[in-house]
């Protein structure tokens, strides 16, 4: 992402403490990414709390993207409510770049609140954690309000008919 660096917080060269960090995502951050999310307005809060071993990101995000409804295919803004936390912790790889060593291959070691850094590691860049909070945040099945959908469309689906009337036809 071109952009990178208008979302990227520093992680080593903070003292221990709060704080706090605003992005707005706009039109332009969900365009770069070329995914099912192309438009929004969302507001980013981010606490970032840094601790001795362990820095750890409390993220919450509000507004609304641009989604296609499943049921009659227009486009429609739905509500993007996020609120997460998200483990920042060093790791060195199999190489074994310091004392501790990582597979970074298990699953157990790795789990969706943790991100990974390397030890030289000055800033994350959090454009791709912000998208996927967003895109995951939204429901499975994205349709319009009660009684939004275009109907139009709705009035194109043919429904088949009963079994009940089925069986009537053929006695």
């Amino acid at each position: 992402m071109s952009k990178a660096s208008k979302y990227a917080v520093s992680v080593t060269d903070l003292a221990v403490g709060e704080y706090v960090y605003e992005f707005s995502l706009d039109d332009r951050f969900f365009e770069e990414y070329g995914g099912e999310l192309s438009a929004g307005e969302c507001d980013v809060e981010i606490v970032l709390t840094k601790g001795g071993s362990l820095t750890s990101l409390r993220t919450k995000i509000n507004g609304k993207v641009k989604v296609v409804c499943d049921r009659c295919l227009d486009e429609f803004y739905m509500p993007v409510n996020f609120d997460g936390v998200l483990d920042i912790k060093v790791g060195y790889g199999k190489e074994g770049y310091g004392t501790e060593e990582y597979d970074l291959d298990s699953e157990e070691e790795f789990d969706r609140e943790t991100m990974w850094i390397a030890p030289d590691a000055d800033t994350i860049d959090l454009s791709g954690y912000l998208y996927e909070s967003v895109y995951l945040s939204l429901p499975m099945q994205k349709v319009h309000p009660k009684g939004e959908c275009n109907p139009d469309m709705l009035a194109r689906f043919v429904q088949a008919p009963d079994e009940e009337e089925d069986v009537e036809d053929e006695d």
